[in-house]
């Protein structure tokens, strides 16, 4: 099976080993559980491979896939060079195929998200006001004002990694 597509790492770190699910009046009832703010970045992944002398599915058959025309084979992509070029150290781990996602996260003692797990950390807000900058701060109200918090950063990283104590967010 050739991989479908890349896969951007994300490791979750939850209380219990797996996550118990209840239906509530039609509506799936998650427990809180703690997620990466970010993905599993390259220098992460090295770190893991250095480790468990891991090559990935990528590497041994020549790339990495983009949806172009289709699925199309990338010469070259990896984990290491995602579009085929040296990249930085704090760029997400991408061309990695399900099978990889989840040992990466065995190793670092968690587990790759439910569908679920997913949804709720993706879309839901939980902050309690968004960060505002520059002329538009002043939209509070109304339609504007909700998609621009839902679309605003809770925590500003300008390409940086978060330091290990905010690495983590309770859902």
């Amino acid at each position: 099976m050739s991989i479908k597509h890349a896969l951007s790492v994300l490791l979750l770190v939850a209380s219990a080993a797996h996550a118990h699910v209840r239906m509530d009046e039609g509506r799936v009832v998650l427990p809180s559980f703690a997620i990466d703010r970010t993905e599993v970045t390259i220098a992460q992944f090295e770190r893991y491979v250095q480790a468990t002398g891991t090559v990935t599915r990528a590497e041994k058959e020549g790339g990495g896939f983009e949806y172009g025309a289709g699925w199309e084979r990338r010469p070259g992509w990896s984990w290491r060079k995602p579009d085929g070029q040296t990249t930085r150290a704090d760029m997400p781990a991408v061309h990695l195929d399900f099978a990889e996602a989840q040992a990466y996260c065995r190793w670092a003692g968690g587990r790759l998200p439910t569908g679920d797990e997913w949804q709720k950390a993706g879309f839901t807000e939980l902050r309690d006001a968004p960060l505002h900058r520059g002329p538009k701060a002043a939209l509070t109200h109304g339609p504007q004002a909700t998609a621009r918090k839902a679309l605003t950063p809770a925590t500003p990283t300008h390409g940086r990694v978060p330091p290990p104590q905010a690495r983590h967010a309770k859902v």
